[in-house]
């Protein structure tokens, strides 16, 4: 005869299983990656300087021994689920597109490429998410030319990772999703704000500058392991500083 304790974990499993079956995240790859890489040149060191500010001791956040190895994300409030991406820097490549997805093949595009930093008043440019309680995905936005507003299902609160595409691949904040299973992304977290810090071409040698896109990111949590055990909520708020810039490593 099962005892009340075994009784409680086979619920227990069960609510797991079901958990994975209606967020549709049973993802086969792991949400985690291996780090801290090597980083290459001092450009993404500044940017976190920017972002973060500088210590008594040094800079708040070291470009290498900080990097966290979440590869996706899930909402950390459970209502008003809003997020709100900041365009704050110069020199963005055409043709390039930075976005969210819950399903690597079904990617939402959040900002194109030839998005202007600021609007003519100076105020900068910036998109606004917004889950419904159906898991609806809305983009919002004063700047809807740059902006890719519009209404998807393809994206989770529960489970999301984000995206860089340029002309040479599509590169996601999952190695394992990249060629080679390489690092095209580095994640960083500090006093409740992440950080995304993309390389815009192919990393094929030991280290990468990680300095062609980098956004600021606020009230999301990194995603548990497995990656399908998740709390259901519906809110999600970011605030993020971008910077996405042509580097020489870019060319073709």
């Amino acid at each position: 005869m099962r005892s009340r304790k075994q009784m409680l974990q086979e619920k227990a499993v069960l609510v797991v299983a079901l958990l994975a079956l209606c967020s549709g995240t049973a993802l086969a790859y792991s949400s985690t990656n291996i780090r801290p890489v090597s980083v290459s040149g001092n450009a993404l060191q500044s940017e976190l300087n920017q972002i973060f500010g500088l210590c008594p001791t040094g800079s708040c956040v070291n470009a290498v021994t900080d990097q966290n190895p979440e590869g996706m994300w899930h909402t950390s409030t459970l209502t008003n689920p809003t997020v709100t991406a900041v365009l704050q820097f110069t020199d963005v490549p055409w043709g390039d597109v930075f976005g969210i997805w819950t399903d690597p093949n079904h990617l939402v595009p959040l900002i194109y490429g030839f998005a202007s930093p600021t609007d003519f008043l100076g105020f900068s440019t910036s998109a606004t998410l917004q889950w419904n309680s159906n898991g609806w995905l809305r983009v919002t936005s004063m700047d809807c030319g740059e902006i890719a507003c519009g209404v998807s299902d393809w994206t989770a609160p529960t489970s999301f990772g984000f995206y860089l595409q340029t002309p040479h691949g599509t590169f996601y904040t999952v190695d394992s999703l990249n060629p080679n299973g390489s690092a095209q992304a580095l994640a960083y977290n500090y006093d409740n704000e992440w950080v995304l810090a993309f390389n815009g071409t192919p990393v094929t040698g030991s280290s990468a500058s990680y300095s062609d896109f980098v956004v600021g990111i606020q009230s999301i949590s990194g995603l548990p392991e497995p990656s399908s055990l998740l709390l259901f909520g519906t809110s999600l708020s970011l605030v993020g500083f971008l910077r996405w810039r042509r580097s020489r490593a870019r060319k073709a």
